[in-house]
């Protein structure tokens, strides 16, 4: 054998030997040196040009992929996918569009497309062609009004399981049709494609500064509503805290003829679903914790109101019948009545609400369950419609002051008197304000209500007798 072909065996020996070492043998993944490398990831990008976001993701349980869309008109962001419903939680669009601003790029960890599978940055698109779901990333395109993109990427697997101090934690991420996985520090909570996400969750506009109190109406086995209603009045300046303090003023009780009396609390059946942390079953705490329940209340889900209802609750015309709302008996609601310029509904699972110090009552209205087919989510859900009234029964009438024969005492009474009344009637001409703005923003929607909310809110309530009373009395 020739010198030449000796040394060419030699070389391809070599090679051979090389390929399978590199084949079989457990390489460390190594950071790729890059210019990238401590510079934003999108050195131009700007928040207040977004007009358009989506967001996507691939439901491994559903076997789908969910998208939600954005879209901003003016100052406002609407779901198109959801009949152009509203956002009103402005603190998730603050956090969604400031989401890649300075994101700066920690390390390139690989520069092949072959490695994307690995570090779950593939298109979340392509669920149908790919056979590791876990290799499906999240996909989200912040678009300019010209539909520019401002932000393009594809968020994969955490690097590690740590979180920040300001909720960003380390993610492989990767920008479409280009090779290169980068590691970014991302919030997770800003990727959610659920609806909850983008509904501010106090609907009912609770303050620690507001006099208000709460009512509940379970229905019974008829469909009536009102026979088990209790109602709590709360401290306003401890009501909002998130501790055990929270304290009830009075409880009471609808009885026979409709009017409510103070009763004591003797059980909460069943128990509500305690918070992490949280092991007391007291019947106080229980109470407390229904409070809060309201005080979070989210929707997982939202669907148009028939135009003619949502017209009709609108205008709160006094001629409105029943016939206006037979629409409404699909998702478990019933017209009462119209009265006062307001509207009156039963609910087939039951109601709940508040009564505030000036006039101003919101009630949620909880009627059948949604099926399956029609309920995107697997989470079991209610169907819940809000309305807004004025009961100026809840504001105090002042009382004309009695004859004096001291006529300048009798003068200022008298000034003390119009005055009062002109507070009640400006006190009343706002709430009604206020309600008619309420009903407006919500009477096109009807709302999907998680079912472990509802039960929650609506659990069977035990009193205590007078004997159980006295007795007690008698034992301190």
């Amino acid at each position: 054998m020739s010198p030449l072909l000796k040394t060419l065996l030699m070389i391809i020996v070599a090679a051979t030997f090389s390929a399978v070492a590199s084949y079989f043998y457990p390489w460390a993944t190594t950071e790729v040196a890059s210019s990238a490398v401590g510079e934003p990831l999108f050195k131009d990008y700007d928040p207040t040009q977004i007009r358009r976001i989506s967001i996507q993701s691939y439901n491994k349980k559903s076997g789908k992929l969910e998208t939600t869309k954005l879209r901003r008109k003016g100052d406002r962001w609407l779901l198109p996918d959801k009949n152009n419903f509203e956002v009103t939680n402005a603190q998730h669009i603050a956090l969604v569009t400031n989401s890649m601003l300075q994101r700066e790029v920690l390390e390139e960890t690989s520069n092949k497309e072959t490695d994307h599978s690995k570090f779950g940055v593939i298109d979340p698109a392509l669920h149908q062609s790919t056979a590791n779901k876990s290799a499906l990333g999240t996909k989200i395109i912040l678009e300019q009004r010209s539909g520019q993109s401002v932000a393009n990427l594809i968020i994969g697997k955490p690097a590690d399981g740590k979180m920040n101090e300001d909720g960003t934690r380390k993610v492989f991420v990767s920008i479409p049709g280009k090779p290169s996985v980068y590691m970014l520090n991302l919030n997770p909570f800003a990727l959610t494609t659920q609806f909850a996400a983008w509904v501010e969750p106090n609907v009912f506009g609770f303050s620690n500064s507001v006099e208000f109190q709460q009512f509940f109406d379970k229905s019974n086995s008829s469909g009536a509503t009102g026979t088990k209603g209790y109602r709590i009045q709360f401290d306003p300046t401890t009501v909002m805290q998130k501790d055990q303090s929270l304290k009830f003023q009075t409880l009471k009780q609808r009885n026979d003829d409709g009017r409510f009396e103070d009763v004591e609390l003797a059980n909460v059946k069943p128990p509500m679903a305690m918070p992490t942390g949280e092991s007391t079953k007291s019947s106080i705490t229980q109470i407390a914790l229904m409070v809060r329940q309201m005080q979070q209340l989210f929707f997982i889900d939202v669907f148009s109101t028939p135009a003619a209802v949502a017209k009709a609750i609108k205008d709160t015309p006094e001629s409105a019948a029943a016939a206006d709302f037979q629409s409404l008996a699909r998702f478990g609601f019933e017209f009462a009545e119209a009265k006062n310029d307001s509207l009156f509904f039963n609910a087939n699972t039951g109601k709940l609400g508040v009564e505030f110090g000036n006039g101003l009552v919101i009630t949620l209205f909880l009627g059948d369950s949604i099926a399956n087919a029609e309920n995107k989510s697997a989470q079991p859900a209610r169907y819940g419609m809000l309305i807004a009234r004025v009961d100026e029964s809840l504001i105090e009438k002042p009382t004309k002051p009695d004859e004096n024969d001291d006529a300048e005492q009798a003068e200022k009474d008298k000034k003390a008197y119009l005055l009062a009344v002109k507070e009640r009637d400006d006190t009343l001409s706002s709430a009604r304000v206020s309600a008619t703005e309420f009903n407006r923003r919500h009477a096109d929607w009807i709302y999907a209500i998680p079912e472990q909310a509802v039960s929650n809110l609506l659990p069977e309530l035990e009193f205590k007798s007078a004997a159980d009373s006295d007795s007690n009395g008698e034992s301190e």
